[in-house]
This record gives C-alpha cells, structure tokens and sequence, in this order.
C-alpha cells in the first residue's frame, strides 16, 4: 500500500511539473559551431646560434577548449524573451603546435614538433536571451562549461637528416579522464522551423 502511494505521488509529480513545463514553451535543438580557446596556456620562442649550428625554440600559446563542437540542447522560456537551457556537446579539438626546436647546421637538420588536442564531452547550462519574434531572430547566451570524458593526445614528432643516413620516430601520449571547468557565451543567429 505504501509503494501504490509513492509510486501514484511520484507519477503525480512529474505529470504536474511536464504540465507546468509545456506551459512554458519548451524548445530543443542541434549545434553546430567551432569554439575559440579564450585563456591559452603561454609559451615562449628563443633562438640561440653559434660558428657552426642555429637552434631555435618555439613555443606557441595553446588552449586545449578550442575546436569544432556539435551537440543538442533543450530549455525552456520562463518569460517570453528568457530562457534556461541545458547542452552536451562533443569538442573535437585543434591539433596546436605546443613546442617546436629546430637545430641546424651545414649538413645536418633535427627536428623535435610536440602537438596537442583534446576532446570532450561537455554539459553546458546557460542562460538564453532571444531578442525578436520571428523566424529568424538573434541571441545571446552565457553560462558555464562542464567538461567529463576528456582525453588529451601529445604527439612528438622527430627527424634527423643529414647527408648519412636519416632517422624519423614518433611518439604518442594520452591523457584521459578529469573534469574541466570553463565559461561559455555565444551570440548567434535562430531560426525557427514550424509554427
């Protein structure tokens, strides 16, 4: 008897709260969208040269958040102009060049290219502010970014050559698991298919 009544209680509930909810006008949809890395990790260049060989190293300012993202979303408007809304998306993220030496001399070249990227999948809650009313109206949105399932792939990339004989060898590592935290906003343009 007492599990008939949870069970009726809980049924209740959620059929109350859907009702509610479709009072508020739900929307979902799909993305598609390439994400630009806003506080990279810094890197730094140098050169160093003496009578017979040049070496130089070159350090690039990476962000491992950057790249082409797709996913679904869903909300709802809790005024008409205003709403919440909760993403997952997968980032497949650019490869960078994290850190590249270059030696060389008359007869000789090495060679040494570290490469980065990470994916992941990512949860984003934001708030949605849709200005206009038709079809095709803009937006702006913020919120945050939860980042779970991240691997992270180094690769290095090395080459002797010389006028004797050459060697090339490369190497990968991967990084996985984690959780990511970072901030997100958008401003984009809607369009809406139906009604």
């Amino acid at each position: 008897m007492k599990k008939t009544f949870i069970y009726t209680a809980s049924l209740a509930g959620v059929l109350a709260t859907t009702g509610s909810v479709n009072a508020q006008k739900l929307y979902s949809g799909v993305n598609f969208h390439y994400g630009f890395g806003v506080c990279p990790m810094e890197g730094e260049s140098s050169n160093y040269s003496n009578m017979s060989d040049i070496v130089t190293y070159e350090s690039k300012s990476v962000s491992l958040g950057e790249g082409l993202t797709s996913g679904i979303y869903a909300g709802y408007l809790i005024k008409h102009n205003i709403g919440l809304e909760l993403g997952v998306n997968y980032l497949y993220g650019s490869k960078n060049v994290l850190y590249k030496e270059t030696e060389t001399d008359f007869e000789y070249l090495e060679e040494d290219i570290y490469t980065i990227s990470a994916n992941s999948l990512r949860l984003i809650p934001t708030v949605r502010i849709k200005f206009g009313e038709k079809k095709l109206s803009t937006y702006i949105k913020t919120g945050l970014i939860f980042g779970v399932g991240t691997k992270a792939i180094l690769n290095e990339e090395y080459k002797e050559m010389s006028i004797g004989p050459s060697y090339e060898a490369t190497y990968q590592i991967e990084f996985t698991g984690g959780l990511s935290l970072g901030f997100h906003s958008a401003i984009g343009l809607n369009y809406t298919f139906g009604k």
